[in-house]
Formats: structure tokens, C-alpha cells, sequence
């Protein structure tokens, strides 16, 4: 592993160790975190003062504390100072997108098939269901398939839950098969 994936995975693991159990707190670093990187971007002349060896650490982390503290949660400009202070300001995107990654991983796949698109709000109460039943969060993924004929299928992980219309029909099916040999018709 190269010396700047290991710094990005150190830097990542830190952050996202303080803000990982608090769902509100980590929402908002890191749409601050995505707003500050979107706003370096933008600014190249910000972003080539950041990360200059030239300019002195200490007067890039005054900038950062007169221009962020206040309007940012003071965990991100922490983290964004020692970032600077440490002479590491480079790796502040691969350090967001890995703590992005990190988040979506911790929730739990979710597939959800119907024969017809879900209304936002019968989704949204599947999911709330959902996370209450499993009590954690789930990345859901919507599917529509006519073949299922109605109902609903939901794939959490490896098991699967068919309460389509399909499924229903099927095992009517299969039992008016087993009844039919059992009475010799």
C-alpha cells in the first residue's frame, strides 16, 4: 500500500470513528466536508495556498479557523487544521470519499420489487419499518418487474421475503396439484 493511501485510510479511520455513531452529526460533517472540498475546487487559488509547503502551516490554520469556525461543526474544522498542520491537505478529497464509502457500507442492502412503481411515501414507510425492525440503516434499492403480478418482494441481505401476487398464485397452484393426486383425480 502507498504512503498516501495509508495517510488517506488513518485520516479516514479517525473521523469517521468520532462521527460513525451519531446519524446527525455525521449528515452534517459531512455535507460540510463535501461543501468544503466542492468549494476548494472552485478556488484555486485557495487550494494552492492550502497545500503549499511555502506558507506556513500555522497561518493556513488561522485561515481556516477564522474563515470555517462557526460556519462548520467544530469537529470538521479540527480535523481540517490537522490535515493542514500535518502538511496533508492533498488527501482531503480521497479522505472524504473514503469516509463516504464507509457510511454507505455500514448500511444494509435492500432490494424492493413491485409490479408497479412505489408511491415516495409507502416507500419511505417500508423503509421506516424496516430500520425499525432490523434497528439499524438500509440503502434501498427499487425494482419493478410485471411478472411478479402484484405485492411486493424484499431482499434484505441473503433472505428473501415474496409477498408478490406471483408467489401466492404459485403456491395456490401447487397445492390444488398435491389435493388433485391425493383425491386420484
Amino acid at each position: 500500500m502507498e504512503q498516501s493511501t495509508r495517510l488517506t485510510k488513518i485520516y479516514a479511520d479517525s473521523l469517521y470513528s468520532i462521527i460513525k455513531d451519531d446519524e446527525n452529526l455525521c449528515r452534517d460533517v459531512m455535507e460540510q466536508y463535501k461543501w468544503f472540498t466542492e468549494f476548494i475546487d472552485g478556488d484555486a487559488s485557495l487550494k494552492a495556498f492550502l497545500e503549499s509547503d511555502r506558507i506556513n502551516r500555522k497561518i493556513k490554520q488561522k485561515v481556516l479557523e477564522q474563515t470555517l469556525r462557526g460556519r462548520c461543526h467544530d469537529m470538521l474544522v479540527n480535523f481540517l487544521q490537522v490535515l493542514v498542520s500535518r502538511g496533508r491537505f492533498g488527501i482531503l478529497e480521497s479522505v472524504y470519499l473514503l469516509i463516504h464509502q464507509m457510511i454507505e457500507g455500514m448500511k444494509l442492502q435492500v432490494e424492493v420489487t413491485t409490479a408497479v412503481p412505489l408511491a415516495q411515501e409507502a416507500l419511505d414507510g417500508l423503509v421506516a419499518k424496516i430500520e425499525e425492525k432490523i434497528q439499524g440503516k438500509i440503502k434501498v434499492e427499487t425494482k419493478v418487474d410485471p411478472q411478479i403480478l402484484g405485492g411486493i418482494v424484499v431482499t434484505i441481505g441473503d433472505k428473501l421475503l415474496d409477498g408478490s401476487l406471483r408467489c401466492q398464485l404459485d403456491q395456490m397452484k401447487k397445492r390444488i396439484i398435491e389435493r388433485s393426486t391425493s383425491y386420484g383425480v
